[in-house]
């Protein structure tokens, strides 16, 4: 026996917003990082992209007193004859450097979204300061 009438959905309890510890960002409950965001996309796209998921490496992080970088990396998990798959990555890195590292992954993140998802109206999901840089 089936009940009538019952939707199914379940009401959302509201959440405090969360804060980062390093970049002190805001968080709200529907909102997430770039990274985590680009993280997931990839992870649902990976047949049809033939990517796997992102790789974050520091670029010249050895003097913090001139900002941080991060090179992103996003292999090729393809498997269409070539031995080196290494030649097909995706390596971008952000033309400039930010005052804490959080910022600069996030930043790396951000150009892998407008690089493989352009058209994805991403502003929506980010949270402030990564919206308007979008």
């Amino acid at each position: 026996h089936k009940q009538k009438g019952a939707s199914g959905q379940t009401a959302s309890i509201g959440q405090a917003e969360k804060v980062t510890s390093v970049g002190q960002t805001a968080i709200k409950q529907w909102q997430k990082m770039p990274s985590k965001l680009l993280a997931d996309l990839l992870r649902k796209n990976a047949k049809s992209l033939g990517k796997g998921l992102p790789i974050y490496r520091p670029a010249n992080n050895k003097t913090p007193s001139k900002g941080y970088r991060y090179r992103l990396i996003i292999p090729d998990t393809s498997k269409k004859g070539t031995t080196n798959r290494s030649d097909h990555d995706i390596v971008l890195l952000p033309a400039l450097s930010v005052p804490n590292e959080e910022q600069a992954k996030e930043e790396a993140a951000l150009l892998g979204l407008l690089y493989l998802f352009p058209t994805l109206p991403h502003e929506r999901t980010l949270p402030d300061p990564y919206r308007a840089t979008y």
